[in-house]
């Protein structure tokens, strides 16, 4: 680094900085889960001022299937908490996108914890799957059009037309 913002939190390169870079991760996530989000908003600010880039986002969305969600992201945090929670009629599952925390299963018979290590290369497992598809070994999950969709979902919450 040259004394100059990381790369990332520089618009005029990165564009909404982390939130471009990580937040699409959570919502890729949510959408193979639930399905597609078929409308969302959301706003975005810079609360610190430590860089160009905004650093808080919240947002809202719609799934097809009726579900709803909300979301924050704040970069510029006290804290690094990575938590994502569903929470339905039976109970509500628990994760975590980047971290190590347990994946949490909870309802009325209780608790389940299921811990899991990630591999040293946490992008080689989708590398792979790419890898298998190309060679006509597989099917990829994730798409131009997921990426489309993800990207799309983004776009809303930075209320980008």
């Amino acid at each position: 680094m040259t004394g100059g913002p990381h790369w990332r939190v520089d618009p005029q390169i990165g564009g909404a900085g982390y939130f471009y870079d990580l937040a699409c991760h959570n919502i890729d996530i949510l959408q193979f889960l639930l399905g597609d989000i078929v409308a969302a908003s959301g706003f975005a600010s810079n609360q610190q001022k430590l860089y160009p880039a905004a650093d808080a986002f919240s947002g809202a969305y719609l799934f097809e299937s009726g579900v709803q969600g909300t979301c924050i992201w704040n970069f510029s945090s006290y804290s690094n908490l990575d938590h994502t929670e569903i929470i339905g009629a039976q109970g509500k599952i628990v994760f975590s996108t980047f971290g190590e925390e347990a994946i949490v299963l909870e309802n009325s018979g209780g608790r389940l914890e299921f811990n899991f290590i990630n591999p040293a290369h946490i992008q080689q497992p989708l590398i792979q799957i790419i890898v298998d598809e190309l060679t006509g070994r597989g099917k990829c999950p994730s798409t131009g059009q997921t990426g489309a969709r993800t990207n799309w979902v983004m776009d809303r919450i930075l209320n980008q037309p």
